[in-house]
């Protein structure tokens, strides 16, 4: 067994044993019962199980060893290998434990299979409903509150231990029956080696959804003139998260990557009128540079504190400049998150996160800035417009980076689509 980083047991198993259940008649991977297909994604899909030896549910990841290549990996081969993305994942989940993480059980790593299976917390409400059917936000602010901090503790601890998620976005953020969020999908994570040049080489490769990518990640100047790529990478894809479960959409969209990458690293984002699903009033926003720079009324000063503390915090994280972002301890710090540790209107109940505590450990501190009212944040505050770049134009075909996404794809988020049959465990 490996121990994560407060000692939890990761049980590693090399025999797969496939038998059928004499019950329910479905099939069996080891002491487990495969159930229905719960997920699916690049490298492989997520089946609920039911652990015979404990009754517990799990969810097992089923990751090929060989994927289907992309077109130009064809040409050189056929397929690819997506053992070390996924060794890369466990030895991620192995080093941590936390309770705004999901949590690895176990690893079966049969040689003699063709498959990998990572067994999982099971998280039985799945991914938060951030938004609802008609493409509104689907969570109460109050729920919108208790998420998002429970995120932040995550990404604290994750920072903490020198691993930047770089895919942080709502489909990654999982909550189970009591209403907790946890921090899943860590494929693309980086552990920071202490090297700067092995670790911006790592960073730089843009990995995740470009809908939530920072724009120090857009950059497409000369080499050499790129900003350093730092853990505010993941503050500002949590920035475009908390927006993305206030409005029910990302702050910036476009009909192509390059377009997007362009209104990211050039544009401001609008505010709608109200937020969440209780529609609280916030009078609306136009952005203040850029296209369409006036438009929309500033009623701020009819807003209540809460109100105002949010769309604060909302600039902060969604600053251009890195080196000028609100870091991540400043968000945990920051009078929204902290401020109401017990949640008054959660499922109908008062409850208390675990994130909470974490939240009011220390006492406020933004940008080393004195604790101020939610007023006078708002005005110290002032909106900057992004720093000079270079037009996209002058980048095409210049990346040497393997990951980089530089293709021509639509960016606005579809609606999910039905999933194919799981293919068989072996």
């Amino acid at each position: 067994m490996a121990a994560t980083a407060d000692g939890a047991q990761v049980r590693e198993t090399q025999a797969m044993h496939i038998q059928t259940h004499s019950t329910s008649q479905r099939r069996m991977l080891n002491q487990y019962v495969i159930e229905d297909e719960i997920g699916r994604g690049v490298y492989g899909c997520v089946r609920l199980a039911r652990d015979t030896d404990t009754g517990e549910r799990v969810a097992i990841k089923i990751v090929p060893r060989e994927t289907r290549a992309k077109l130009g990996e064809q040409l050189r081969g056929g397929k690819t290998r997506t053992d070390a993305k996924v060794q890369h994942e466990i030895a991620i989940l192995k080093s941590c434990s936390h309770p705004n993480l999901v949590a690895l059980k176990e690893v079966v790593d049969d040689p003699r299979s063709r498959k990998l299976f990572l067994v999982l917390e099971y998280m039985d409400r799945g991914e938060i409903a951030w938004r609802d059917a008609l493409g509104g936000p689907g969570m109460t602010v109050n729920k919108v509150r208790r998420a998002f901090r429970d995120t932040v503790a995550g990404l604290v601890y994750l920072h903490a231990q020198g691993i930047v998620h770089r895919d942080v976005k709502p489909a990654n953020l999982l909550w189970n029956s009591e209403g907790i969020t946890k921090i899943s999908d860590f494929g693309v994570s980086h552990r920071l080696t202490g090297d700067v040049d092995t670790d911006q080489a790592a960073l730089f490769k843009t990995a995740g959804s470009p809908a939530f990518f920072a724009p120090e990640l857009c950059w497409s100047g000369e080499v050499g003139t790129a900003p350093r790529i730092t853990g505010a990478i993941d503050v500002w894809a949590l920035g475009v998260t908390l927006y993305c479960l206030l409005f029910g959409h990302p702050p910036f969209m476009a009909e192509t990557e390059f377009g997007l990458f362009d209104v990211i690293l050039k544009e401001d984002y609008a505010l709608p009128g109200y937020m969440g699903a209780d529609r609280v009033p916030i009078g609306g926003r136009g952005p203040r540079w850029g296209q369409g720079a006036g438009q929309g009324e500033d009623v701020q000063g009819a807003l209540s504190d809460d109100a105002l503390l949010v769309l604060d915090l909302l600039d902060r994280m969604l600053e251009k400049d890195a080196q000028r972002r609100i870091t991540l301890d400043a968000v945990r710090q920051h009078p929204w998150v902290g401020d109401g540790a017990e949640e008054r209107h959660v499922d109908g109940a008062a409850k208390q996160s675990p994130a909470a505590t974490d939240a009011a450990v220390q006492p406020l501190e933004m940008h080393s800035a004195p604790c101020l009212s939610p007023r006078s944040l708002v005005t110290k505050h002032s909106p900057r417009p992004p720093l000079p770049t270079p037009p996209l134009a002058s980048a095409l075909g210049s990346s040497s980076t393997p990951n980089s996404p530089r293709r021509l794809v639509s960016t606005r988020i579809a609606p999910p689509t039905p999933t194919p049959r799981t293919p068989a465990l072996q």
